[in-house]
Order: structure tokens, then C-alpha cells, then sequence
């Protein structure tokens, strides 16, 4: 009856201190005996301490133990246990410090050490009020409960171990989740061999979706990757297969939720390979590079616009060079004719459009970055109402261009070419916002 109640203990119990608890009550109520106690060593100290107890003479191992006993020591019992791992006293009146046995009435007891994984993890103690109770039979029954119970000491611990490293594996998936989350990065796990592919949380939030809104599987992630990299894509992943490379890099579009495309730059790691070298899975992440994208057209058309301007200001200087000779020539010409002269009206219709040719070259080197800016007081009214010849030259067919100059306060300090370039930026920008009329 104690084995069989001792087994059932063994299996209900889910860690040591109701294993313990269960087992001396059972050893108490079923096995007769008058005190059942266990007892852990720290590893630290190798000290013993009662984890569980139960018996009508409870009060007899506080008595004991306030009276130095070890059984531990390097004492004959002592010894026997640590050779044995098994002490058996079949009549404590006999002894010299019977008092206590004899005011508890504990007459004979068994301790049997406890073992897990190797190492010793704590003893077993029965107590009868019979002497010469643990015979042969007696001492092998509760062998066999001790025995069953450094087992379920084991499967306990393996249990304990198995939760330590399930949730240490819950935690780093966690702190990799959030890692990833701050850098704004998901994470994707591809079977090459099965097409299945796992992918975070974050990968659905990356392309707008919701917690596995996202298709999984090799053939429904290539059906969102935009239609004119798609081929591409395959084409490297077939080659990168072949290739026998370990890391893969490609940037392509994938299409979110609003069927919208964004950027997105993909990096895996091959991370198991079949016999013949081919690889198996692959793990990796997605990340969203649509600003960074974004940026680098802006510094192409940057670049553009720099190279246009460079070349803009060459030919404007070369342009200038000539249009001063034409300006001298046409002042020297000016001062042999006479107020009156018709020819004279000619050579000062040459001298005004030199003029403003030599401002709109001006106008040319400034935006190149070619010339000196020259601040003065000017009248906007004025510079704007110059300007407006040359900005309707600007303005689409469909796009109608309405000027009014009537501002009160219009004196400022400033370059005239930089009046003109800021109202061409104003104009270019307003009819590109206006791409089918207005």
C-alpha cells in the first residue's frame, strides 16, 4: 500500500516541495510510522535541512537537532551512510543519549540518502516505535519508496530544466521581436524544401496587414513582389541556390494592403544544406528602404541639376564674352551718330537687346553659381513686372498666367538675378502641380 500510494504521489506531483509533502504523509498514514521526514543539502554548504515532516513525534527531530546530531560527521553511522548510502538503528534506547527516543517513544529508524543526476540531493528518514522494525523487509520497501523518489527528483529537475529553456527561448524570441521592432526589421524563416515560409509579426505591419494577414509560402510571397522585379527576384534566388554562396542580398518592390509598392531590402543566410550541398533553409530579414530610395533619386535628379548647371554657366560664360564685345562695339558706334540720326535708333535697339541678354546670362551664371551676387535696393513691383516676359515663356499652353503688381511695400535689399530665380522656382513648381491645366 505505501509503494502504491508513494507511485501515485510520484506521478501527481508537479514539483519537489508536494512531492515531498505527499510522500511523508503517505509514509506516515499507510507505512505506520511514527515520524517520516526528508531532508535537501545545499550544494553551497553541503548543510541538510528538513523540507517536509510528518508523524505524531515531530517534536523529536527538533530535539535532536538542537542537540548536534549529524549523521554526517565522521561518526560510524557516518560512515556507513556515505559508503552505503543507507543507516538503520533498530533500538535508540540503547544508546547513550536515549532521553529523547525514550520521551517520544522512537525506538528504531532507517535514513537512505537521495540522489539526483549524480550528485547527492538530500536523505530519507523513517522513525518506528517498534524496535528491530527495519529488517531486511522493511529496509528494502523503503529502499524501493527512496528509489522512486530520486526518480521523481529527476523527472522533476529535467521538467524544471525543459521550462528554464523553453521560457529563456520565449525570451530571447521576445527581445529579438522588440530588437527587430526598434529597427524597424522582420525577420522571415524559408523551408527551401517545402516552399514554407515563416515570417514575424512585423513583416504583415511592414506591408500594412494585420498579424498574419500576409500569405505565407514561397509562391504567394513572389505574387506580391512587384510585377517587374518579380522575374529578377527569381532568377537570383534560382542562382543563388547554385551558386553555392552562404549570404543572399536583393532589393525589390512588394505590394501592401492599399496595393500600393514600397521598397524593401531582403538579406538571408543559408543555415542548412542537403547532402549534395544544395541549400535547405534559409533565415532572414525585410527591410523598408522606400525613404532611403526616395533620397537617392532626389540626389540623382541633385546631380542632374548640378551637371545642367555647370553646363548652363559654361556656355553662359562663353556667351557673356561675346555679347561684351557686341555691347562695346554698339556704345563706340553710338557716340559718332548724332540725337536724330535713324540710324542711331538701330544701333540702340542692338544696345538693349545686348543688355538684356548680358542680364539673362547673368541671370545663368548666378543660377550656376558662376557669379558674384550683387545686393541693391529694388522695387519688386518693378523686377517682377521685368519678369514676366521671360516667365510666360515658362508656362505651358493649357495652364492661363495672370500677373498684378500692386504691392505697397515693395522695397527690398537683394539681387535682381535672385528675384528672378525665385519667381521661375515658384512658376516651374506651380505649373508642375498643374499637369492638366488650370
Amino acid at each position: 500500500a505505501v509503494l502504491s500510494r508513494c507511485g501515485q504521489a510520484i506521478v501527481k506531483a508537479s514539483d519537489d516541495s508536494s512531492l515531498f509533502h505527499e510522500v511523508v504523509n503517505v509514509a506516515v498514514e499507510s507505512g505506520g510510522f511514527c515520524i517520516a521526514a526528508i531532508s535537501v543539502i545545499d550544494p553551497a554548504t553541503g548543510h541538510f535541512s528538513t523540507a517536509a515532516r510528518a508523524g505524531v513525534s515531530i517534536d523529536y527531530l527538533d530535539e535532536i537537532a538542537s542537540a548536534g546530531d549529524d549523521l554526517h560527521a565522521s561518526s560510524p553511522a557516518g560512515k556507513s551512510i556515505r559508503e552505503s548510502g543507507t543507516f538503520v538503528c533498530n533500538d535508540l534506547w540503547l544508546d547513550n543519549a536515549a532521553h529523547a527516543a525514550r520521551k517520544h517513544n522512537v525506538r528504531s529508524f532507517l535514513v537512505l540518502l537521495l540522489w539526483c543526476g549524480g550528485r547527492l540531493a538530500g536523505e530519507f528518514r523513517l522513525y518506528s516505535t517498534e524496535p528491530d522494525f527495519f529488517n531486511e523487509e522493511e529496509t528494502r520497501l523503503a529502499t524501493e519508496v527512496a528509489e522512486s523518489l530520486c526518480f521523481a527528483l529527476e523527472s522533476i529537475e529535467r521538467k524544471r530544466q525543459q521550462q528554464n529553456v523553453e521560457a529563456e527561448l520565449r525570451s530571447n524570441r521576445e527581445r529579438l521581436e522588440l530588437v527587430l521592432d526598434a529597427t524597424e526589421e522582420a525577420y522571415w524563416d524559408w523551408d527551401m524544401l517545402s516552399g514554407d515560409v515563416q515570417q514575424s509579426l512585423r513583416y504583415d505591419s511592414m506591408l500594412g496587414f494585420g498579424p498574419l494577414e500576409v500569405p505565407r509560402g514561397y509562391d504567394k510571397w513572389l505574387s506580391m513582389v512587384h510585377p517587374e522585379d518579380a522575374p529578377r527576384v527569381a532568377r537570383e534566388l534560382r542562382d543563388f541556390g547554385t551558386s553555392g554562396k552562404i549570404l543572399y542580398s536583393s532589393e525589390f518592390r512588394m505590394r501592401t494592403r492599399s496595393a500600393e509598392y514600397i521598397w524593401v531590402l531582403s538579406r538571408g543566410k543559408v543555415v542548412r544544406r542537403t547532402a549534395d550541398g544544395s541549400p535547405a533553409r534559409m533565415v532572414g530579414t525585410l527591410t523598408d528602404v522606400t525613404d532611403r530610395k526616395r533620397l537617392e533619386e532626389e540626389f540623382r535628379q541633385a546631380q542632374k541639376l548640378e551637371s545642367v548647371g555647370r553646363l548652363a554657366g559654361g556656355v553662359a560664360h562663353d556667351f557673356n564674352n561675346l555679347l561684351t564685345v557686341i555691347n562695346g562695339y554698339s556704345g563706340l558706334l553710338l557716340k559718332r551718330f548724332e540725337q536724330g540720326d535713324p540710324r542711331r535708333t538701330q544701333l540702340e535697339g542692338i544696345r538693349r537687346a545686348g543688355e538684356r541678354a548680358a542680364e539673362l546670362t547673368r541671370q545663368l551664371l548666378t543660377f550656376s553659381r558662376k557669379n558674384v551676387s550683387e545686393p541693391r535696393l529694388l522695387k519688386l513691383n518693378e523686377a517682377a513686372a521685368e519678369s514676366e516676359t521671360m516667365l510666360r515663356r515658362l508656362i505651358p499652353g493649357n495652364i492661363e498666367f495672370n500677373t498684378s503688381f500692386d504691392a505697397r511695400q515693395d522695397e527690398v535689399v537683394i539681387d535682381p538675378t535672385q528675384v528672378q530665380q525665385v519667381l521661375m522656382n515658384l512658376v516651374v513648381n506651380a505649373c508642375d502641380a498643374m499637369s492638366s491645366g488650370g
